[in-house]
């Protein structure tokens, strides 16, 4: 729609609302008016109706009376005239009515007569309000009329104004419409000396600035153009040439025998990453969570290893950045690789992984070290034959006997107990020969049977058969069949070796006291010569105590401690009787004991003043028939409310006891079975059975522990037992 008919539409609507108002505000008033008129008039006709007739119907004068009635009902406004009299019984009425009236437009009015006091009659009258109407109506049409003829010349006069208005701003209007679509060749010339002269001009500047700036664009696109195409033949060629430097790289990343791949915070992997990572972590890596790819089967480690990611890509320096990453994992097992991993921060929000496959490598250390391990086992072995066959030979007797070990009055857990202890000084023996699989074998038979016990509901006959489900001399034939593999079976048979039945020795020496008893003059001949056989049958206390210098060195280094090397200090000479050997053998518990719970690792000593290498030490001696063994370290020592604390978490005797008890009391709960201050259980130490298996041993022998210990200056062991030659 244009604006001129809009702005026409506009005035017609507008002047109709207001004139359709005041004519409705002016009908109002002269339709008041005539209603006005009309109650007036007929007020004034009741009164005269009432003058006249009162005294004509007081007097029963009939003709006056519809005389006068009838001139009433000949008024325009009266439809209806009836008078009846009231005063006597006379049927006496006068009606007077036009046919055909509305009776919904009426204005009733009743008129009493009276005359001399006295109620004559009433008369009735009915006023139409149909003239009014009428009349009204009338007046509606002559004003409707003039307002039509108003609302015709203010439309034409404003059509002509408007026209005259318009028409500049219709051409205005077209011409932008040209130059909007381009045609800037129609000039602007619109005569007019107000406002629209002044837009006209205006339009043309524009127009011929437009024009002009236009062409100029157009030369200057044509020159675009040019350089867009030189632009880009260079682009092509820096393309290809990057393209090629890029493969080239590519090629390198693939062919390096490496993994690379980035990621950022969402951890999805990004979409370059080389070949090696597909072979390292499995096919179309893109957009896979790198924490699913490398912990799928150690999901518990997701968590740590996010959290330590986005805080050394939030670190403030590159030295921190640097250290948290330090603490993510460098080698993971992945789709059975062993894989070794480099990290980088990249960008602000990006990680790079860098993956090596070192699977062959760890192999071959695995197999380096398992050859390091059966050479250092060959060669402890060779070392010290004797021992290692001793070792074994007591191990098979105990094996063959196990049996025996079950005593029908005692518990369960006390057999087990005893079988228990037996099996753990094995367990530290046969490591000290570094037999591996020996001591793996023995440490899950000790898990096994002490879940056995557990079970309150097994009985010895239950235990027997437990025992009895294991091949306990089998334990060793790997670690044997390694050792026959590399030395060959005739040093299994012992063929190196001049072998003397013990019981012919036993027999000679019965014979020689025999003798000595008889011939007191060749007395000290004798014991000279019961001397060097018991030398032949017996093998002196430093023999048996001499491995465990060069063990406690080894267990020290794989537990990150260091000690001095040491030596056993005693007489050379100081042979012992097999009744001695259980006991001498348990000492090993103790060993252990000092480098797993006494010796600090390097920085703890330090922090306490201490030589960052610890002391362990052993001696032994001969006084007043007793042979005393002590072995002592400057490591930590015992903490007696530590151990106060572990006796009464397990339950083994009740505040109140344990207050009453002195210090020496209260140490020698470390001595009891399945008693350990460690919480946690590894091949060392944990299970309580080791210091448990040397009392036991010294029990048997009448013999007793002392110990004295100072806190972070160390412990000593001091066992004392009946000793005779």
């Amino acid at each position: 729609m244009k604006i001129k008919t809009k702005i026409l539409f506009t005035v017609v609507l507008l002047s109709l609302f207001i004139n359709v108002i005041a004519m409705n505000l002016y009908i109002t008033e002269k339709k008041d008016d005539l209603l006005n008129i009309l109650h007036l008039k007929i007020e004034n006709t009741s009164e005269l109706l009432k003058q006249i007739n009162s005294k004509l119907l007081y007097n029963f004068d009939n003709v006056l009376i519809k005389v006068n009635l009838e001139y009433f009902f000949n008024d325009i406004d009266v439809v209806y005239i009836e008078l009846k009299e009231s005063y006597n019984d006379k049927d006496f009425n006068f009606v007077f009515e036009e046919k055909d009236y509305d009776k919904s437009k009426i204005i009733k009015k009743m008129t009493h007569l009276r005359y001399a006091e006295v109620d004559v009659g009433i008369i009735t009258t009915y006023y139409t309000t149909k003239n009014i109407d009428q009349a009204l109506t009338k007046l509606i049409i002559r004003i409707v009329i003039f307002f039509i003829l108003i609302t015709l010349l203010i439309s034409i006069a404003l059509y002509v104004l408007l026209n005259k208005f318009t028409k500049p701003i219709t051409d205005l209007t077209k011409i932008s419409s040209l130059i909007a679509s381009g045609n800037l060749d129609q000039n602007v010339n619109i005569q007019s000396n107000d406002e629209i002269g002044v837009l006209s001009k205006s339009f043309e500047y524009m127009r011929v600035s437009l024009k002009d700036r236009i062409e100029l664009i157009s030369v200057q696109k044509e020159k675009i153009e040019i350089l867009n195409e030189e632009l880009q033949t260079k682009v092509e060629r820096r393309t290809e040439a990057l393209s090629q430097q890029t493969k080239k790289v590519t090629d390198l990343l693939n062919n390096a025998a490496q993994g690379f791949l980035s990621f950022d915070k969402d951890f999805l992997v990004d979409d370059e990453y080389s070949i090696e990572c597909e072979n390292l972590l499995g096919k179309y890596l893109k957009n896979h969570d790198i924490t699913k790819l490398l912990f799928d089967k150690h999901s518990k480690q997701i968590s740590l290893f996010k959290e330590n990611i986005i805080d050394a890509i939030d670190a403030d320096n590159e030295l921190t950045s640097s250290l948290i990453l330090s603490l993510l994992p460098s080698e993971l097992i992945v789709n059975n690789r062993a894989i070794l991993i480099k990290y980088k921060i990249i960008s602000d929000d990006k990680v790079m992984m860098i993956l090596t496959n070192i699977t062959d490598n760890k192999k071959l250390q695995n197999k380096i070290k398992k050859e390091q391990r059966i050479q250092k086992m060959i060669v402890t072995i060779v070392s010290d034959t004797s021992q290692f066959y001793e070792i074994k030979k007591n191990f098979e007797e105990f094996c063959k006997d196990i049996l025996l070990y079950i005593h029908i009055i005692d518990s369960v857990k006390n057999n087990s107990n005893t079988i228990n202890a037996l099996v753990h000084t094995f367990k530290g023996l046969f490591a000290q020969k570094y037999m591996e699989k020996t001591v793996k074998q023995l440490h899950y038979f000790e898990s096994e049977i002490l879940k056995f016990t557990e079970d309150i509901q097994n009985n010895n006959n239950d235990l027997k058969v437990f025992i009895e489900s294991f091949d306990l001399i089998g334990f060793m034939n790997e670690d044997l069949e390694i050792i026959i593999d590399m030395l060959g079976e005739n040093f299994m048979n012992g063929d190196n070796q001049i072998k003397i039945d013990e019981e012919s020795i036993t027999y000679l020496e019965e014979k020689i006291v025999s003798l000595c008893s008889s011939d007191t003059v060749q007395k000290h001949e004798c014991e000279k010569l019961l001397y060097e056989i018991k030398k032949i049958k017996y093998k002196p206390l430093k023999y048996y105590l001499s491995g465990h210098p060069k063990f406690c060195q080894q267990l020290c280094v794989s537990l990150n401690k260091s000690i001095y090397a040491f030596e056993i200090n005693g007489r050379d000479d100081l042979y012992i009787t097999d009744k001695y050997k259980p006991f001498i053998n348990s000492l090993i518990h103790i060993f252990r004991n000092c480098c797993d719970h006494g010796i600090e690792i390097k920085e703890d000593r330090i922090s306490l003043n201490k030589d960052e290498i610890g002391t362990i030490a052993c001696s032994y001696e001969i006084m007043n028939n007793n042979l005393y063994i002590v072995i002592r370290d400057d490591g930590k020592g015992i903490n007696i409310d530590e151990l106060k604390k572990k006796i009464l978490q397990k339950e083994l005797i009740s505040k109140k006891e344990i207050d009453d008890l002195n210090e020496k009391e209260i140490m020698s709960f470390i001595f009891n079975d399945n008693f350990s201050t460690n919480d946690s259980i590894t091949s060392i130490s944990g299970r309580g059975i080791g210091l448990a298996s040397v009392k036991t041993e010294l029990d048997k022998l009448d013999g007793e522990a002392n110990i004295e210990t100072t806190l972070n200056k160390g412990t000593s062991f001091i066992f004392r037992l009946p000793f005779d030659y």
